[in-house]
């Protein structure tokens, strides 16, 4: 019967995280448990208990008189967030640059290339997965599993973050970045390399802070 409830505990679990993390599910929204368990055609318990899961992990919060509510991302959240960001991708880019090919380093020159398409047809939005495409190509060949998917367990928490890519401007300024970073990859310089990331990612960070002080504005 245990086996059964954790079953359905993790189908409930990852269907409400999933939903949390691509905005489908916005702050503040209720997680009504007996609705959610008519959804999935089970009974409270196995909901409850993924609700509870999401709680540690601070997707959800638990109200009195109200109930589960998705979480906000509080300024707080966001900095932590960020400092490991910076100091993992940084980390990240140094030991990338030893497994690098010659092929690679123009796969990420493509990318770049292909990223002057989101300008041309102000689909500013979309070039939020094609940064992070640019970015994941480096990293997975760090020969550290661990680091790697500590960063993009971090990483896919910036979808509940407002868009950081909605103007030309905001694109043209991350391409450049990214072209200073290959050139430090081509150069074999780590030491570059890893400035270059840490302070790209800063910007993200001060940029995102800018956008959440205007919004409460």
């Amino acid at each position: 019967m245990g086996r059964i409830y954790r079953t359905k505990k993790d189908k409930v679990y990852s269907h409400l995280r999933e939903n949390i993390i691509n905005g489908l599910l916005t702050p503040g929204e209720r997680l009504k448990i007996s609705q959610i368990a008519r959804q999935f055609e089970m009974s409270e318990i196995p909901v409850r208990e993924a609700l509870q899961k999401l709680s540690i992990e601070e997707y959800v919060t638990f109200k009195p008189h109200i109930g589960a509510v998705v979480s906000s991302m509080s300024i707080e959240n966001i900095r932590e967030i960020f400092e490991l960001r910076i100091t993992l991708e940084g980390l990240a880019i140094n030991l990338s640059v030893d497994h690098l090919t010659n092929y690679h380093l123009q796969t990420l020159e493509n990318i770049i290339i292909d990223s002057q398409t989101f300008i041309n047809e102000k689909r500013f939005e979309d070039y939020a997965e094609w940064n992070r495409h640019f970015h994941e190509s480096i990293y997975k060949h760090c020969n550290n599993q661990r680091l790697y998917k500590l960063i993009f367990d971090l990483w896919s928490n910036t979808r509940r973050y407002p868009q950081l890519f909605r103007t030309r401007e905001s694109v043209e300024q991350s391409i450049i970045e990214h072209k200073e970073i290959l050139a430090a990859l081509k150069e074999r310089d780590k030491a570059l390399a890893e400035k270059l990331t840490k302070d790209h990612k800063y910007k993200s960070y001060k940029n995102l802070l800018n956008m959440i002080e205007e919004s409460e504005y």
